[in-house]
């Protein structure tokens, strides 16, 4: 985690959030105002697994926003 503001990165990256992202394993989130991008660094997503990592994103997207 990393960020020019380190008490809001602590506020934002809950126990939860942290755990979350630990289940998942190597998987990158940058964000900003509204928006948020998931990626693995690196690593291309192989076709047949597209569906599975558009979840995976979704989900990480819905740990910050909790919904």
């Amino acid at each position: 985690m990393r960020g020019q503001d380190e008490a809001a990165i602590r506020e934002l990256f809950t126990w939860q959030v942290v755990e979350f992202f630990e289940r998942l394993g190597k998987i990158c989130v940058e964000g900003g105002g509204q928006r948020i991008v998931v990626y693995r660094a690196s690593k291309r997503v192989p076709a047949a697994q597209i569906g599975d990592f558009l979840q995976e994103a979704a989900q990480a997207c819905s740990v910050f926003t909790g919904h």
